[in-house]
């Protein structure tokens, strides 16, 4: 069920989920943000850590999931075997530049 967020109803999420004993964190999308974090369960996950970021449509989850990959895409680590998500892990070190660069383009990214 969508939440209300900011004056819209949140229907996605983009996350970055820090691993909990490795410098990595994993920048991905979801719909149903719980049943994502279950299917994760393989990888240990620092949640107080993380970021999530609630957007208005599974598009702009979409959007801002592929912009983030394409602007920290030197920070992907190479990927760590044959399951869904395996792709999606970046140096811990980009997270503060993360953060500041959705902020500082919030109006541009439908934020």
């Amino acid at each position: 069920m969508p939440i209300p967020y900011f004056g819209c109803l949140v229907v996605a999420y983009v996350y970055c989920l820090v691993h909990a004993f490795e410098p990595r964190l994993k920048i991905g999308k979801a719909s149903c943000l719980g049943r994502r974090l279950r299917q994760l369960a393989h990888d240990p996950l620092d949640l107080g850590a993380s970021i999530i970021f609630a957007v208005a449509t599974e598009q702009d989850a979409f959007n801002l999931e592929s912009i983030l990959h394409r602007v920290f895409a030197a920070a992907r680590f190479p990927s760590l075997g044959g399951f869904d998500g395996a792709t999606e892990w970046f140096g811990l070190d980009v997270k503060e530049r993360l953060i500041q660069f959705v902020e500082n383009n919030r109006i541009d990214l439908g934020k």
